[in-house]
């Protein structure tokens, strides 16, 4: 398994991790500010339908909203998926785990937190600590924190929604002493190791060779604004 470290932590400090992780407590309640009239599924997928939602505007004017719906698991919380915010302690050392992933859509390589899909009943924290194992071969020693609710990652044109699991990572213990990741046909994952104290400069020098997934940067911002 290729593992690149990546040019420090100190403690903790995972509040800034909260600031956008932890908004999305509940639903929205509020009523819809639009008519919705009827919708049709111009694409079924194995993973994925594209729908096409007509409905009153509040100007009284029709429109129609391309949307690409995820096909849930049936889970205890009703998300799509789960991300997981590591962070490796080895040899007195702090680091941030990511994955480098080459990307069918985007066609390019990307930076992301590892994660995937929340199966049926599964918990997301329990779902965080298997997809961590499968796509970085490191097994968490302890779950810092969790996200609740429902995180939306792009509702601008996706209903895909997620949490963000936060684990700690032992890699001095012998069971991190030769990860190996458990990888499906169609991913192509190399594990990224970046030192907390430079975060934020080693991904602004990565985003020249990689796409950088938005979660991923707003959370090197807000680790940084930490010292701000």
């Amino acid at each position: 398994m290729a593992i690149h470290v990546l040019p420090d932590m100190t403690t903790l400090a995972l509040v800034s991790i909260a600031i956008g992780v932890l908004l999305a407590e509940s639903e929205c309640a509020e009523r819809s500010p639009f008519t919705i009239l009827r919708q049709e599924t111009a694409y079924h997928g194995r993973f994925s339908n594209l729908t096409v939602v007509h409905f009153i505007g509040q100007s009284g004017n029709p429109g129609t909203w391309e949307v690409m719906n995820t096909i849930t698991s049936k889970n205890p919380e009703r998300i799509n998926g789960v991300y997981v915010i590591a962070r490796l302690v080895h040899e007195g050392q702090t680091y941030f785990v990511f994955n480098k992933q080459y990307r069918i859509p985007t066609k390019s390589w990307t930076l992301e937190f590892p994660g995937g899909i929340q199966e049926a009943g599964e918990s997301s924290t329990d779902a965080g600590i298997r997809e961590l194992k499968e796509e970085t071969g490191y097994v968490a020693t302890d779950v810092l924190l969790s996200s609740t609710g429902r995180q939306a990652t792009m509702p601008s044109r996706l209903n895909d929604t997620a949490r963000h699991v936060v684990a700690e990572i032992d890699g001095d213990s012998k069971l991190n002493s030769h990860p190996k990741q458990y990888l499906d046909d169609a991913e192509m994952t190399e594990v990224v190791l970046i030192k907390a104290s430079e975060l934020l400069p080693t991904i602004q020098s990565l985003e020249k060779e990689l796409d950088i997934a938005s979660n991923v940067y707003t959370f090197a911002i807000g680790y940084a604004m930490r010292n701000l």
